[in-house]
């Protein structure tokens, strides 16, 4: 390729590319709207991760940096419920205090066939499913939630430790039955308390 057309080439490159970041940017705020309106909520948050999941980095900066102060809004309607599923689903760390936050006052509903403290999925918990795919990253919050809320809302942190399972939560978790004194928690921790390598034994 000659000088001269490798010169143009960078040329029409520089003038092109400001336009289609301005295309992008205009696309996602689009849909940063739509997430808001409860109408096309739902359409605009598969939208959004499926840009997320095609390497959309821009993007997913744009909503992560939202999330927090959708999340802490009183409204529980479906905008709140799609920007909890997104916090989990881009795993937006920034997003760990609002979910701890409003963890305690939020919905959570088992099922009506089963007890309790002995659901151990996150099917009817969102903020604590949203929580769960933080992994580690949420662990010293939660922790805290196990230590010092309300007796559900313990029960909601040791469920999601539970499901987190990995060597960080597990310890947690061990470290909470050393001292539990609630019989509920006690029996929903012992089994996920135990090192891996010790569970066939």
């Amino acid at each position: 390729m000659s000088k001269r057309l490798c010169s143009t080439f960078v040329t029409i490159l520089a003038l092109a590319l400001p336009m289609y970041l301005a295309q992008e940017s205009k696309e996602i705020h689009r849909m940063f709207v739509q997430l808001n309106q409860p109408e096309t909520s739902d359409a605009a948050a598969n939208q959004i991760v499926g840009r997320v999941e095609k390497g959309a980095v821009a993007d997913r900066d744009y909503v992560v940096e939202r999330l927090p102060g959708m999340i802490d809004k009183p409204m529980r309607d479906k905008v709140w419920s799609n920007a909890v599923l997104l916090a989990g689903s881009l795993k937006a760390a920034s997003a760990i205090p609002s979910l701890i936050r409003v963890l305690p006052t939020t919905p959570f509903q088992s099922p009506v066939t089963m007890p309790f403290a002995d659901d151990l999925t996150l099917q009817y918990d969102p903020v604590g499913a949203a929580l769960k795919e933080m992994g580690d990253t949420a662990l010293p919050e939660i922790v805290k939630l196990l230590e010092h809320g309300d007796r559900t809302t313990r029960i909601r942190a040791a469920r999601i430790l539970w499901n987190i399972d990995s060597a960080a939560s597990r310890k947690a978790l061990r470290d909470d039955l050393d001292r539990e004194t609630d019989p509920v928690i006690k029996k929903l921790t012992a089994g996920k308390s135990v090192p891996p390598s010790n569970q066939s034994k």
